[in-house]
C-alpha cells in the first residue's frame, strides 16, 4: 500500500463561470470574468474516496475502480497535472506519489476495460527529460498567455499562442494538453464567430479526449458541439450531441455539467417551439444546479425558465423567475448580471405589448451597466430598447439606439452581435420607407452571416429581404429571397418558419395577380396549416384565400375574410403568450381589419345598396369594440389563478407529439378557458356587454332625431368617415393615417404654445376641419348634437377647437368660428358602446349625489414610493375647486375628502358603502400611455389597509361602481394608448368598462387654476339647472373664452365628456 505524503494533494481550484460557447433563449451568456461557487468535482471526489480505500482496504478499492471506471481517465489526467506542478514547485516526493498512485489507477484500468492508454501517458510523463519539461512548463505559460489574450479581446493573438503551445506538447507526446488545446481553440474561434473552425476544433478535440479516455472532457466537447449546432440552427444535430453529453455526464457524477447540458437541451426544445419538453429540461436542470451551488448558471437557467413560462402563458411564474434571478444576481454582487435579467425581462415584456415596463428595466439596466460596463450587455440593451421605440413608432429614437447597437457591436467579436443589428436596422429602414438603404442592409447582414455559417442569420436577412421587396412592389425578387429562406429552413426541422414562408410566397403570387395559383397553394397548405394548432397561421390562410376572391368573387372573399378575423379574436383565447396581449388589436392584427373594411368599402362604390358600406361599419365596430375588452382581460390574466395552473400543469404534462392525446388536450384547453372566462366575468363584470358589436341599423334607430354620428377609421392607404343619423348614412374616403398624423400633431404642438402658435393653431384648426368634419357639413348644420368616435390618434383632437370658416386674424380667441359655439361634442371609443351607455339602465336611488377626492398629500404618496416614482408638485387650487363644487349640493348628500384624508382606501370604502351620482377627483392623472393598464389616479396611501396611493386601471375594473359621471379633473385622464389597435384605452376607458355612463376627462395636462375656474362653472351649470354634461361643460368653456387670462384654446378645449348625451340625468 503506497504511503500518501501530507505534502501530495489536488491543488485547489479557482472556479471561474466558463464562457461557454452557448447563445441561449434569455438572450445573453452572463459574465465570465468572475468566481463563483465551485460545483462538485466528481473527479476530486473519485480521487479522494480511491486515495482513501488505497490506505485502508486494496479489495474495497478494486471494486470501487471496476464501479467507477469511467472516472479513472479523468482521475489519472489530474493527477498528473498536479503532479508536473508539484516537481516543479520543488517537491519531487509528492509529484512521485501523485505519478505512482496514477499508475495504480490506470493499471487497474487496464485490467478492467483492455485499454492500455491510461498507462502509456504515466509512461510518458515518467520519461520527459529535464529539457522536455522545461518545455512544458513553457508551454503551460504560453497557454495562460492565449488565455489572458481571449480574456482581453485578443482573438487572432489567442489562436496563435495556442498553437504555439499545441505545438510544444506535441514535441513531448502530451496528449492530454493536446486534447485541452483543442477545445481551449474551438471556444476562442467560438467568439471569433469562425464557425467552420469551431467545428474542426471540436471534432479534433472530442477525438483526442476520446483517445485518452477523459470522459469528462469528452463530455464537455459534446456539449460544445451541441451549442455549435444550436448556434446555426442545426436543432436536430444539436439535440443529439446534447443528449449524448447528458448521458455521459449522468454516468461520470459530473452534476454541474449535467445541469448545464439539460438546460442547453432545453434552450434547443424552447426554439423548437416545443415547450413541453424544455419545460422539462428546466425542470430537471433546476434542482441540480440548485445543489451545486453556482450562482451564475442558476440566474442563466432561471431566464430561461422565465421566457419558458412565457411562452406557456405562466406570467406569474415568469417574473418570479426573473425575480428570484435578479435577487440572487444582487446577492454576488454583479450588476452586470442583474442588468441581464432585465435585459431579458424587458425582451419578454415587449412580446406582450408592454412597452412601458419594458422601458422602465431598461433604464434600470443601463445604470448597473454604468457601474459595471459590459459592452455586449450595453449593446444588447440598445438592441432592445430600439426594438421597442421601433414598435411604438418612435422611429427617431429607434434609430439612435439601433444605430449605437450597431457600432458597439463592431467591437464585440461575435458577427452574430453585428448581424442581428444590421437586420434591425434594416426593419426601421422599411419602416421610415427607405427601402434602399434596407436593402443594402439586408445584403450586407447575409453577407456577414454567411462567414460565420450562422444559418438562423442567413435565413432572418433573406427574410428582410424579402418584406423590403415586397414593400416595393418587386414581386419577383421578393419570391427569390423567401425561396432561399425556406432552403435554410427545412432542413433545420422549423416547421413553423417553413409554413410561414410558404404562405408568405401564396400572399406574394397572389398580389401579383396570379390568383388561382396562389389560391391552389393555400389550399395545398390548409391541412398542415390546421395541424398545427396555430391560430396565427390559420387567419392568415384565411386572409390569404380570401384575396385571391376580391375580383372574381366578393361573396367568397367575405366568407374567408369573416373566417379570418374570428380566428384573429379567438387567438387572445388561446393558451400560451396570445393570452397576455394587452391590445391585441393593435398592429399587424387590427391592420387586416381596416383592410377588410377598407375592400367593403370599395365594393360599396358599385353596389350602392349599402350592404358593404354596413359591412365595413361592422369590421371597424369590432375592432373598437373588441379592443377596450381585450386590454381590460389582459390585464386581469397578467394574474395567475391556482385554478387555471393546475389545469395548465396537467395540459403540459401531456405529450404535445402524441396523437392519442389530442381529444384529452381539447377537453382540458376546455376546462381552462372556462375557468379563465369565469374569472375574467367576476373580475370586469358587466363591461364583458361591452363586446357586443350593433350593425348600422341598430345605430341609426337608436339615434336621437337632430343627433349625427361621425364614426373615423384610420388606414394605411386610407382613412373612413361614416355620417350617420337617424335617416341616412354617408361613407367618405379621408388621408391615409400618416397624412393625418402630422396634422394632428401640428395642431396638438400649435395649442400647447400660447402666443408663439397661435398663427400654427388657427391654420391647423382650419385644415383639420376641412379634411374631419367638412365632408359632414350639411348634416352637421342640421343637428342638435353630434357624436364623435374617434380612431387611433384622432383621440388627441379636441374637436371644439377647429374652425368652421376661415379664420379671423385681426381678432382675438373669443371671437374665431370654433365647432364649440354652435355644437357639445359627446365621444364615444366605438358606436357600439355609446349604445350600450345610452340604453344602460339607470340607478333608481343614489346614496350620495357627490363624492370627491381632492388636493391629496402627495408627501405621503412619495415616502410611499421609496423613490420608485417622480414626487408629484401639489394642486393647491383643487382644494378649493372641491369645496366650491360642494356648494351646489346639500350636506346630507355629498362626501369630501381633502389632504390626508383623501386616500385610496377611503374610496374604496365608500364606494363598498353605497353608489354616488357624480364621482369627482381633483389630482393627478399618471397616464402611460404606452401601458395603459399601468395608468392611474394619485391618491393618498393608507398604511393600515396596504393601499399604495395609486388608482390603477385594474383597481378601477374592480370598483362597485354604478355612477352617472365621473369626472377627472386631472392631468391628461382622457389619454391613453394612441395606437393602432384600440385607440386611445386610458383611465376614462376603465370607468367606462366599471360601470359609468359618462367621463368627463383632460386631454392634456392643465392649469390647476383654470381647471379650477372652469369646473366651477361646469357644476353650477349641471347641478343647478339639470343640464346634461355635454351642454354644462361647453356654458363652462364658453365661459373661459371670454375671460381674457383663460380664451386661448389650451385652457378651454382639453376636456371633453366621454359616453352619451344624456349623462348624468
Amino acid at each position: 500500500m503506497v504511503t500518501m505524503l501530507p505534502s501530495r494533494r489536488i491543488p485547489s481550484k479557482r472556479w471561474k463561470l466558463r464562457a461557454y460557447p452557448f447563445i441561449f433563449v434569455s438572450l445573453l451568456a452572463f459574465s465570465s470574468s468572475r468566481s463563483v461557487s465551485a460545483p462538485v468535482d466528481p473527479v476530486h471526489t473519485f480521487i479522494i474516496k480511491a486515495d482513501s480505500l488505497a490506505r485502508a482496504d486494496t479489495e474495497q478499492l478494486t471494486a470501487f475502480l471496476s464501479e467507477r471506471s469511467i472516472l479513472v481517465g479523468a482521475a489519472v489526467g489530474q493527477l498528473l497535472d498536479t503532479a508536473f506542478q508539484l516537481g516543479e514547485g520543488g517537491d519531487q516526493a509528492a509529484e512521485k506519489e501523485n505519478v505512482d498512485f496514477a499508475e495504480r489507477l490506470a493499471r487497474s484500468y487496464k485490467k478492467n476495460t483492455g485499454s492500455g492508454i491510461l498507462l502509456e501517458l504515466v509512461e510518458t510523463h515518467r520519461k520527459w527529460t529535464p529539457q522536455q519539461r522545461a518545455l512544458r512548463k513553457n508551454a503551460k505559460a504560453v497557454e495562460e498567455e492565449a488565455t489572458t489574450a481571449r480574456n482581453s479581446g485578443e482573438l487572432d493573438r489567442a489562436v496563435e499562442l495556442l498553437h504555439q503551445a499545441m505545438s510544444m506538447y506535441r514535441d513531448i507526446t502530451d496528449l492530454r494538453s493536446q486534447a485541452v488545446i483543442w477545445g481551449s481553440l474551438g471556444v476562442v474561434h467560438w467568439y471569433r464567430g469562425d464557425m467552420s473552425a469551431v467545428f474542426e476544433s471540436y471534432q479534433k478535440a472530442l477525438d483526442a479526449r476520446r483517445g485518452i479516455e477523459d470522459r469528462i472532457l469528452e463530455g464537455k466537447t459534446l456539449n460544445g458541439l451541441g451549442s455549435a449546432n444550436l448556434r446555426l440552427g442545426n436543432y436536430i444535430i444539436a439535440i443529439s450531441f446534447y443528449s449524448q453529453a447528458i448521458e455521459l455526464r449522468r454516468r461520470t457524477g459530473d452534476l454541474g455539467g449535467l445541469g448545464i447540458s439539460l438546460t442547453y437541451l432545453g434552450n434547443t426544445y424552447y426554439m423548437m417551439n416545443n415547450l413541453v419538453r424544455a419545460r422539462d429540461k428546466f425542470e430537471e436542470a433546476l434542482p441540480i444546479l440548485e445543489k451545486v451551488e453556482n450562482p451564475a448558471l442558476m440566474i442563466q437557467i432561471l431566464n430561461s425558465i422565465a421566457n419558458l413560462y412565457t411562452g406557456m402563458g405562466r406570467i406569474q411564474r415568469a417574473n418570479e423567475a426573473y425575480q428570484r434571478a435578479i435577487e440572487i444576481a444582487g446577492t454576488v454582487d454583479q450588476p452586470q448580471d442583474e442588468a441581464s435579467c432585465r435585459i431579458n425581462l424587458a425582451d419578454n415584456l415587449l412580446k406582450r405589448n408592454r412597452y412601458g415596463e419594458a422601458l422602465d428595466h431598461l433604464d434600470i439596466a443601463f445604470d448597473l451597466l454604468e457601474r459595471r460596463p459590459v459592452p455586449e450587455k450595453t449593446a444588447l440593451a440598445y438592441r432592445v430598447r430600439g426594438t421597442a421605440y421601433l414598435e411604438i413608432g418612435e422611429l427617431d429614437k429607434a434609430r439612435e439606439d439601433l444605430l449605437a447597437f450597431a457600432e458597439l457591436s463592431e467591437n464585440i467579436n461575435d458577427p452574430s452581435f453585428k448581424t442581428r443589428g444590421l437586420i434591425d436596422l434594416g426593419y426601421l429602414y422599411l419602416a421610415m420607407g427607405t427601402y434602399e438603404n434596407g436593402l443594402s442592409i439586408a445584403g450586407e447582414a447575409e453577407t456577414l452571416a454567411r462567414q460565420s455559417q450562422d444559418s438562423r442569420n442567413i435565413a432572418a436577412a433573406m427574410v428582410l429581404a424579402y418584406a423590403i421587396e415586397r414593400a416595393r412592389g418587386r414581386y419577383q425578387e421578393a419570391l427569390a429571397h423567401r425561396k432561399r429562406s425556406l432552403e435554410i429552413y427545412r432542413p433545420a426541422g422549423a416547421e413553423g418558419q417553413v409554413l410561414w414562408g410558404e404562405m408568405s410566397i401564396a400572399s406574394t403570387l397572389a398580389a401579383m395577380g396570379r390568383m388561382g395559383e396562389a389560391r391552389r397553394d393555400f389550399e395545398r397548405l390548409r391541412s398542415r396549416v390546421l395541424e398545427s394548432g396555430q391560430n396565427e397561421l390559420e387567419w392568415a390562410l384565411y386572409l390569404g384565400i380570401a384575396h385571391t376572391y376580391e375580383k372574381e368573387d366578393p361573396d367568397s372573399a367575405a366568407f374567408y375574410y369573416e373566417k379570418a378575423l374570428e380566428r384573429v379574436e379567438q387567438s387572445r383565447a388561446g393558451l400560451g403568450g396570445a393570452e397576455i396581449r394587452t391590445g391585441f388589436l393593435s398592429g399587424e392584427k387590427r391592420y387586416y381589419y381596416e383592410e377588410v373594411a377598407r375592400y367593403y368599402a370599395t365594393l360599396d362604390d358599385t353596389d350602392k345598396s349599402g350592404g358593404w358600406t354596413a359591412r365595413a361599419f361592422r369590421t371597424i365596430e369590432r375592432a373598437k369594440a373588441r379592443g377596450l375588452l381585450d386590454l381590460l382581460e389582459s390585464s386581469v390574466l397578467m394574474e395567475s389563478h391556482p385554478a387555471e395552473e393546475a389545469v395548465l400543469d396537467s395540459l403540459y404534462q401531456l405529450k404535445a407529439d402524441d396523437p392519442e392525446n389530442k381529444e384529452t388536450q381539447r377537453h382540458i384547453e376546455e376546462r381552462y378557458l372556462e375557468l379563465r372566462d369565469k374569472r375574467v366575468e367576476k373580475i370586469i363584470g358587466s363591461s364583458g356587454a361591452l363586446n357586443a358589436v350593433a350593425d348600422l341599423h341598430q345605430i341609426q334607430k337608436a339615434l336621437p332625431k337632430r343627433t349625427v354620428l361621425l364614426e373615423y377609421a384610420l388606414g394605411d392607404t386610407t382613412s373612413l368617415l361614416w355620417v350617420i343619423d337617424r335617416d341616412d348614412v354617408e361613407l367618405h374616403r379621408l388621408p391615409d393615417r400618416k397624412k393625418l398624423r402630422f396634422s394632428v400633431q401640428r395642431l396638438r404642438d400649435a395649442i400647447s404654445k400660447p402666443g408663439a402658435g397661435d398663427p400654427v393653431l388657427r391654420k391647423a384648426a382650419r385644415s383639420l376641419y376641412e379634411t374631419l368634419l367638412l365632408p359632414a357639413e350639411k348634416r352637421l348644420s342640421k343637428a342638435k348634437d353630434v357624436i364623435i368616435v374617434p380612431d387611433g390618434l384622432l383621440f388627441e383632437v379636441p374637436f371644439e377647437v377647429l374652425l368652421t370658416k376661415e379664420p379671423n386674424e385681426n381678432a382675438g380667441w373669443e371671437e374665431q368660428p370654433f365647432l364649440a359655439l354652435s355644437l357639445a361634442p359627446v365621444y364615444a371609443p366605438s358606436a357600439s358602446i355609446y349604445l350600450k351607455l345610452r340604453n344602460m339602465k339607470r340607478s333608481e336611488d343614489y346614496d350620495l349625489d357627490l363624492l370627491a377626492m381632492g388636493d391629496p398629500d402627495f408627501s405621503l404618496l412619495a415616502e410611499k414610493s421609496s423613490g420608485n416614482k417622480a414626487a408629484l408638485r401639489p394642486l393647491p387650487h383643487t382644494r378649493s375647486e372641491v369645496q366650491n363644487i360642494g356648494l351646489h349640493v346639500a350636506e346630507k348628500r355629498k362626501a369630501i375628502f381633502l389632504g390626508s384624508e383623501a386616500t385610496e382606501a377611503t374610496l374604496k370604502d365608500k364606494l363598498r358603502e353605497g353608489h354616488p351620482r357624480l364621482l369627482h377627483f381633483a389630482t393627478h392623472g399618471l397616464v402611460d400611455p404606452l401601458d395603459p393598464a399601468s395608468s392611474s389616479i394619485a391618491l393618498c396611501p393608507d398604511s393600515v389597509s396596504g393601499e399604495d396611493g395609486y388608482l390603477h386601471t385594474l383597481e378601477i375594473l374592480s370598483l362597485p361602481l354604478d355612477v352617472d359621471l365621473v369626472v377627472l379633473s386631472a392631468c391628461e385622464s382622457a389619454r391613453g394608448k394612441v395606437g393602432r389597435g384600440e385607440g386611445v384605452v386610458g383611465l376614462s376607458r376603465a370607468f367606462i368598462a366599471a360601470g359609468a355612463r359618462g367621463i368627463v376627462a383632460s386631454l392634456w395636462a392643465v392649469s390647476d387654476e383654470s381647471t379650477s375656474e372652469l369646473m366651477k362653472t361646469f357644476y353650477e351649470t349641471m347641478v343647478k339647472k339639470k343640464e346634461p354634461a355635454c351642454s354644462a361643460l361647453n356654458t363652462a368653456r364658453m365661459a373661459l373664452i371670454k375671460n381674457p387670462n383663460y380664451s386661448h384654446p389650451f385652457y378651454w378645449s382639453p376636456f371633453i365628456v366621454i359616453g352619451t348625451d344624456r349623462s348624468p340625468w
